[in-house]
């Protein structure tokens, strides 16, 4: 339907000005058909304006979650780490564990699930970060943890490397997708579009509350735990006073913290920095 003419617009005016003065009996047959096609006009717009909440609402609104394809292999890696890795990431653990692999899985699982403070050192190139970004991973997806801080030798490597592994887990791992439906579907329906995650609802218009940036993924409230958040940071940036909010509002600190640095070995700043987080 066309909108109105200028000079229809002028009529109606006229037309509303007679109507407020109380001449309503010296409305022109033109002013009448005005009246009557603004109303027509008025309640157009009403109903495409309606047609578009609707077709706005349904493109933000996802399917339920399913559940688990094989839950006895999801629970059983729920408070195995090493079970976990084998059974999510087979194209990451081409080869098995070696003792030292172990030990260092062991030791995250035990930080995750206990806490703790502890130290390890692994040669490069022995899949310590590969080993890492899975912990933060079972950490949130089971909802062991709130809110987990992965911090990395610089801001690009945490964002550009290990974030990147980390989504890209999230979005692609069929594995994940059959077993953690309640944490991942909401994420695969954003296809690649991290700005859709806002409005993002599921039931009949409740929230998602999804968070999906370059630096920080909140799952959505589906998940176990009621949505769990992983932020990535360089050693060097502003990582005192973290915090973030939960899907609930609540105002969270990170309860686990893995640091993975992998500086060179010639690196000249490393003493400063370490000085610097004493």
């Amino acid at each position: 339907m066309k909108s109105l003419t200028v000079a229809e617009k002028l009529t109606v005016e006229k037309a509303k000005a007679k109507i407020a003065s109380g001449r309503i009996s010296e409305l022109t047959d033109a002013e009448n058909r005005a009246l009557h096609r603004a109303q027509r006009y008025a309640e157009y717009k009403q109903n495409v304006n309606a047609n578009i909440s609707v077709q706005r609402q349904a493109a933000r609104e996802i399917d339920r979650p399913h559940p688990p394809v094989d839950p006895a292999r999801r629970e059983a890696s729920r408070n195995d780490l090493v079970a976990f890795c084998r059974a999510y990431f087979p194209s990451r653990f081409t080869l098995g564990f070696s003792d030292d692999h172990l030990a260092l899985i062991r030791r995250c699982q035990d930080v995750v699930l206990k806490g703790g403070l502890h130290a390890v050192a692994l040669p490069r190139g022995s899949g310590k970060t590969t080993i890492c970004e899975c912990a933060c991973l079972w950490a949130i997806l089971f909802g062991h943890r709130s809110y987990v801080l992965f911090i990395a030798a610089t801001e690009k490597l945490a964002i550009d490397v290990s974030m990147a592994s980390i989504r890209s887990e999230l979005e692609h791992n069929e594995l994940l997708e059959q077993d953690f439906s309640d944490a991942v579907s909401a994420i695969v329906a954003l296809r690649g579009i991290a700005r859709r995650s806002e409005g993002q609802t599921y039931q009949g218009g409740e929230q998602t509350n999804l968070m999906w940036t370059k630096n920080r993924v909140r799952l959505p409230s589906t998940a176990e735990g009621g949505g769990a958040i992983l932020t990535v940071a360089g050693i060097t940036g502003s990582i005192r006073g973290a915090k973030a909010a939960l899907a609930n509002g609540d105002q969270v600190r990170p309860d686990l913290v893995i640091i993975e640095p992998s500086p060179a070995p010639s690196s000249a700043w490393l003493d400063p920095v370490s000085r610097s987080l004493a």
